[in-house]
């Protein structure tokens, strides 16, 4: 979740992928407190560590967190890897699981994370054609200029 909150100060520039962003935020808010209830309902304890997705958004902070240290390119390219990674992960671990469990995942989780990951590709492939037919982003003409 903080990676799309990330994001969206990098690309906070389009209204239409801020929105899209904030689609994608609230539907990965709205899972993780799913997950949460279920692995209440079912006695344990829910992990407050946000995994890979951190390591995403400390990567779009950058080191000092002033600084981002990735245009908008590498942006949504993150953001598409980081939910294939997120696919990949809930379809691989499926097999761990006790049927009741997999239901609740099959049913309840991937179809939202598939969704998720669908609005990210569309958005990486619309700028991607943007960022090709614009050239370079001012923010990098301009360090190259001043460099």
């Amino acid at each position: 979740m903080e990676t799309y909150e990330q994001a969206k100060l990098e690309l906070a520039h389009d209204p239409d992928v801020t929105r899209t962003l904030a689609v994608c935020s609230a539907s990965h808010r709205f899972c993780v407190e799913l997950i949460r209830r279920e692995v209440r309902r079912l006695g344990g304890t829910p992990s407050n560590v946000s995994g890979i997705w951190g390591g995403f958004a400390t990567l779009l902070e950058g080191a000092g967190g002033a600084d981002r240290v990735v245009g908008r390119r590498a942006t949504v390219v993150a953001l598409d890897r980081g939910e294939d990674y997120c696919h990949q992960d809930y379809e691989y671990g499926l097999d761990a699981l006790s049927p009741q469990t997999q239901n609740f995942v099959q049913r309840e989780v991937i179809p939202r994370q598939g969704h998720v990951h669908d609005l990210v590709r569309r958005l990486r492939q619309r700028l991607s054609t943007r960022l090709a037919v614009r050239g370079p982003s001012r923010r990098r003409a301009n360090s190259t200029a001043t460099a």
